[in-house]
């Protein structure tokens, strides 16, 4: 089963790492490389404030940090939904309208073209083969996401269900 960006990755019980137990991972990068994605139902109790800056205005609810997977937890990762026919200029385009912020860009600058953001702590990783084979044996079940499913409005009784 090929796997690619814009899908989701749910645990199974079969997962056996603890880092992933009633994860939801949206794939961002899948090739010959390996794999990276963020898990999506892990906020943190850290809310995301930066004195002076408008663009937390696009986080989605809840406002807070999440925690995107067990490699490099010092690394922010931002993910936004762009606007309609939006340039994307400082962002990389992951899927549909889903796009990355670009290390070197000023998010305060990039904002105008983006709807929602979500920021991340860390991400998931996997060697080259490596998700595929776990997928291989059951301990991913995998989805297409929905755009909205990464960056917008979390109601609190279904965040706490996927948790």
């Amino acid at each position: 089963m090929g796997v690619q960006p814009g899908q989701l990755l749910v645990a199974t019980p079969v997962i056996g790492d603890g880092n992933f137990d009633r994860s939801v991972v949206f794939v961002i990068e899948h090739n010959a490389e390996g794999s990276l994605g963020v898990i999506l139902n892990r906020p943190t109790e850290q809310h995301v404030e930066v004195p002076g800056a408008t663009w937390t205005e696009l986080l989605g609810s809840p406002d807070v940090l999440f925690a995107g997977g067990p490699v490099s937890p010092e690394t922010v990762l931002t993910l936004a939904h762009l606007k309609p026919e939006s340039s994307a200029a400082g962002w990389t385009h992951v899927w549909d309208r889903i796009v990355t912020l670009e290390p070197e860009t000023d998010i305060d600058e990039a904002t105008d073209q983006v709807e929602n953001i979500r920021v991340f702590a860390g991400y998931s990783g996997w060697s080259p083969g490596q998700l595929s084979t776990e997928i291989e044996s059951g301990a991913w079940f995998v989805f297409d996401a929905d755009p909205h499913d990464v960056v917008l409005v979390l109601p609190k009784l279904r965040l706490e269900a996927l948790q």
